[in-house]
C-alpha cells in the first residue's frame, strides 16, 4: 500500500523524514534515560529508607504491591534488544536507514483496528 509516495525518492534522503528520524531517536534516547533515572531514583529511595530504618532499628517491610511495581520496571526495561537498538542508531547516522512506508501503514491500520474491536466489545 503506496499513501501519497515518490516511489523514485529514497524516503531517508528526504530532509522532512532525516529530521523525523532523528527526532525518533532522540526520543527514544530521553525515553530510555528518564526510564533509567527513574528506576535509580526508586532503587536509591529504598535504600534510603532501608538505610535510615536500619540505624534507627525500625522494622521496614516491602508490600506486595511495591515489589510487584519494580519487577514490572525491570521487566520494561528488558524487553528492549539493545542490539537492534544499536544497529537502527548507526544506521541513521550513517544515513542508510530505510524507511519502509508500507510496513507502518499497515501497523497503524492494524492498530487502528484493533481499537475499535476493544471499543465494540
Amino acid at each position: 500500500m503506496k499513501i501519497g509516495q515518490n516511489s523514485e525518492l529514497p524516503v531517508a534522503s528526504t530532509p522532512a523524514a532525516q529530521s523525523l528520524t532523528e527526532v525518533a531517536s532522540k526520543a527514544k534516547q530521553t525515553s530510555t534515560l528518564t526510564q533509567a533515572s527513574q528506576a535509580n531514583k526508586s532503587e536509591s529511595k529504598l535504600e534510603t529508607k532501608a538505610a535510615e530504618a536500619k540505624a534507627s532499628g525500625v522494622k521496614v517491610s516491602i508490600s506486595n504491591e511495591a515489589k510487584a511495581l519494580d519487577q514490572a520496571q525491570q521487566s520494561q526495561s528488558a524487553d528492549m534488544d539493545m542490539a537492534k537498538v544499536e544497529a537502527v542508531r548507526s544506521q541513521i547516522q550513517q544515513g542508510t536507514y530505510q524507511v519502509n512506508p508500507e510496513a507502518i501503514a499497515d501497523k497503524l491500520l492494524a492498530n487502528a483496528q484493533e481499537m475499535l474491536q476493544r471499543t465494540k466489545n
